[in-house]
């Protein structure tokens, strides 16, 4: 047996026995399959058809996840690292819509959990006509929504209420069943939905 072939069946089976040992290690997925399954890519090479964990709800093309394998060689995929901070951030207002509230009331913000859900909360304020759309605020750079994502939120005026719709392009609008003043506020807290 040459050098070289001695060498390259001792890297082939490190390899496989690494491939075959329990462990826990990062993969990044390829391709989502049906059936709750995904095929990952790892320091050791490319596995398909792997099942995920109930709690991975919203697997991407791109994720950076932890998977398990055991001896006998089957592997899950436990879920996946997050990528930011899912804590909250200033919504940008629209022209004519500002915060309304005292020291104790949040300024309109929204945040994406790392399991996907979109969240609304805070008090905006400002003029809008019943029966149109009007568009309140944008959301900011590095919260997006594929999905739309619709609501209800409470107002200042008495037994009313306001539509909520968060669109794929970002704006975050309300379609109120009575015209609003400039003084009308609308309560976002509550609004939330998938955004993919």
């Amino acid at each position: 047996m040459t050098l070289n072939l001695a060498d390259a069946v001792e890297r082939k089976a490190a390899t496989a026995v690494k491939q075959q040992s329990a462990a826990w290690l990062l993969a990044t997925v390829t391709a989502v399959g049906t059936g709750g399954t995904v095929d990952i890519t790892t320091a050791t090479g490319p596995v398909q058809g792997v099942r995920r964990l109930r709690a991975y709800r919203q697997p991407q093309v791109g994720d950076t996840v932890k998977v398990a394998r055991n001896p006998a060689g089957n592997w899950v995929v436990v879920g996946s690292l997050a990528t930011g901070d899912p804590g909250w951030q200033s919504l940008t207002l629209a022209s004519g819509f500002s915060w309304n509230g005292g020291p104790t009331d949040p300024f309109p913000q929204c945040r994406l959990t790392d399991d996907g859900l979109l969240q609304l909360s805070g008090i905006v304020k400002g003029a809008a006509t019943s029966g149109a759309t009007t568009q309140i605020a944008t959301l900011p750079s590095g919260v997006s929504t594929s999905l739309w994502i619709r609501g209800v939120a409470m107002t200042s005026i008495v037994a009313n209420h306001a539509g909520v719709g968060i669109s794929p392009t970002g704006a975050v609008n309300i379609y109120p069943t009575t015209t609003h003043s400039a003084s009308t506020w609308v309560q976002l807290d509550g609004v939330m939905g998938r955004s993919r």
